[in-house]
Protein backbone atom coordinates (compact mmCIF):
# COMPACT_ATOMS: atom_id res chain seq x y z
CA UNK A 1 0.00 0.00 0.00
CA UNK A 2 1.67 3.62 -0.99
CA UNK A 3 1.67 5.79 1.99
CA UNK A 4 3.03 8.70 0.51
CA UNK A 5 3.98 9.35 -3.02
CA UNK A 6 6.00 12.42 -4.43
CA UNK A 7 8.55 13.27 -7.14
CA UNK A 8 11.04 11.95 -5.62
CA UNK A 9 10.08 10.09 -1.93
CA UNK A 10 7.76 7.06 -1.98
CA UNK A 11 6.76 5.69 1.23
CA UNK A 12 5.45 1.96 1.26
CA UNK A 13 3.31 -0.11 4.09
CA UNK A 14 4.04 -3.76 3.45
CA UNK A 15 1.63 -6.03 5.74
CA UNK A 16 2.82 -9.07 5.24
CA UNK A 17 6.18 -8.45 6.47
CA UNK A 18 5.19 -5.72 8.97
CA UNK A 19 7.45 -3.07 7.18
CA UNK A 20 7.12 0.41 6.42
CA UNK A 21 10.02 1.33 3.52
CA UNK A 22 10.72 4.89 2.46
CA UNK A 23 12.60 4.88 -0.84
CA UNK A 24 14.46 8.17 -1.96
CA UNK A 25 15.00 9.21 -5.59
CA UNK A 26 16.54 12.76 -5.22
CA UNK A 27 16.21 15.72 -3.26
CA UNK A 28 13.02 16.76 -1.38
CA UNK A 29 12.29 19.47 0.18
CA UNK A 30 12.38 19.19 4.36
CA UNK A 31 8.57 19.68 4.26
CA UNK A 32 7.99 16.45 2.01
CA UNK A 33 10.57 14.64 4.08
CA UNK A 34 8.96 15.46 7.66
CA UNK A 35 5.71 14.84 6.01
CA UNK A 36 6.78 11.70 4.95
CA UNK A 37 8.25 10.41 8.41
CA UNK A 38 5.53 11.76 10.25
CA UNK A 39 3.03 9.90 8.47
CA UNK A 40 5.22 6.84 8.39
CA UNK A 41 5.32 7.61 12.61
CA UNK A 42 1.21 7.43 12.31
CA UNK A 43 1.27 4.11 10.34
CA UNK A 44 3.59 2.86 12.86
CA UNK A 45 1.35 3.78 15.62
CA UNK A 46 -2.01 2.47 13.79
CA UNK A 47 -0.60 -0.88 12.48
CA UNK A 48 1.78 -1.85 15.18
CA UNK A 49 4.43 -2.11 12.66
CA UNK A 50 7.78 -3.04 13.84
CA UNK A 51 9.99 -2.94 11.21
CA UNK A 52 10.97 0.41 9.03
CA UNK A 53 13.15 0.02 5.73
CA UNK A 54 15.01 3.06 3.95
CA UNK A 55 16.27 2.95 0.95
CA UNK A 56 18.43 6.39 0.39
CA UNK A 57 21.02 4.35 -2.51
CA UNK A 58 19.24 7.06 -5.13
CA UNK A 59 18.24 10.21 -2.71
CA UNK A 60 19.80 12.58 -0.75
CA UNK A 61 20.73 13.21 2.59
CA UNK A 62 17.83 15.55 4.58
CA UNK A 63 18.85 18.94 5.16
CA UNK A 64 20.95 19.38 8.27
CA UNK A 65 17.72 20.78 9.99
CA UNK A 66 15.60 17.73 9.01
CA UNK A 67 18.30 16.08 10.51
CA UNK A 68 18.20 17.94 13.74
CA UNK A 69 14.84 17.11 13.96
CA UNK A 70 15.04 14.05 13.39
CA UNK A 71 17.77 13.55 15.80
CA UNK A 72 16.62 16.03 18.67
CA UNK A 73 12.91 16.05 18.39
CA UNK A 74 11.22 13.14 16.13
CA UNK A 75 12.96 10.18 17.18
CA UNK A 76 13.41 10.74 21.16
CA UNK A 77 9.95 12.25 21.16
CA UNK A 78 7.86 10.14 19.25
CA UNK A 79 9.86 6.79 17.23
CA UNK A 80 11.11 6.01 20.64
CA UNK A 81 7.71 5.08 21.75
CA UNK A 82 6.61 2.94 19.06
CA UNK A 83 6.33 -0.36 18.46
CA UNK A 84 8.86 -0.24 15.68
CA UNK A 85 12.31 -2.95 16.63
CA UNK A 86 14.12 -3.16 13.94
CA UNK A 87 15.38 -0.13 11.60
CA UNK A 88 17.56 -1.18 8.30
CA UNK A 89 19.31 1.36 5.46
CA UNK A 90 20.41 0.81 2.50
CA UNK A 91 22.98 3.91 1.56
CA UNK A 92 25.08 4.46 -1.40
CA UNK A 93 28.91 5.32 -0.66
CA UNK A 94 28.74 9.22 0.32
CA UNK A 95 30.36 10.07 3.42
CA UNK A 96 27.56 12.62 4.46
CA UNK A 97 24.57 9.40 4.08
CA UNK A 98 26.62 7.13 6.44
CA UNK A 99 27.44 10.02 8.53
CA UNK A 100 23.80 10.55 9.38
CA UNK A 101 22.83 6.72 9.91
CA UNK A 102 25.80 6.96 12.24
CA UNK A 103 24.33 9.77 14.34
CA UNK A 104 20.91 7.72 14.51
CA UNK A 105 22.17 4.78 15.63
CA UNK A 106 23.75 6.37 18.78
CA UNK A 107 20.00 7.72 19.26
CA UNK A 108 17.99 4.86 18.90
CA UNK A 109 17.18 3.22 22.09
CA UNK A 110 15.45 -0.02 21.51
CA UNK A 111 15.92 -0.65 17.89
CA UNK A 112 18.80 -3.45 16.14
CA UNK A 113 19.65 -1.17 13.23
CA UNK A 114 21.49 -2.92 10.28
Amino acid sequence: MVLYEVENAFVFYERQYDLITFKWVGKVSDEEYKTAVTLAYEKTEEFGVTRWLTDSRFGVVASKEAQEWIITDFVPNYLNKTTLRRVAYVVAGDYNRKEYVNRLKSIFKYYQIE
